[in-house]
């Protein structure tokens, strides 16, 4: 993007969300982008299943949506090990999610999958 642009990435989840009956709260949903643009790195034998399943149970009523968008397996990877991306919806009924609000989400994920599959945020 452009200096000073921003993302049309939240308008284009409320209007498809609109455009397939979803229910619409009057808060916007808040697509984090950020993490979506991180990788995980996670033992080849762990399914991505799983790993989808502990991001749902440690994002919490906050969480709205997950989506599997990346699997990689090669260089620079470690032999036994994949590199999964998820991208994260997150949407609160009550009101509009600052980036603080998500950062908190984010860690709150983030700490619970290191803690019980041993996965690491993989860099770009």
């Amino acid at each position: 993007l452009k200096e000073g642009a921003r993302s049309l990435t939240p308008l284009v989840a409320v209007q498809m969300a609109a455009s397939s009956g979803a229910h619409l709260t009057k808060y916007s949903n808040i697509t984090d982008l950020a993490t979506a643009q991180k990788k995980l790195i996670v033992d080849e034998a762990i399914p991505a299943a799983q790993v989808e399943a502990l991001i749902r149970q440690a994002g919490g009523e906050l969480l709205v949506d997950v989506h599997l968008f990346d699997l990689y397996r090669g260089k620079p990877i470690p032999p036994g090990k994949k590199s999964l991306a998820f991208a994260l919806t997150y949407q609160s009924p009550t009101k509009t999610l600052t980036d603080a609000d998500t950062a908190r989400l984010r860690q709150r994920i983030v700490s619970r999958l290191e803690r019980e599959i041993g996965a690491v945020l993989r860099a770009g």
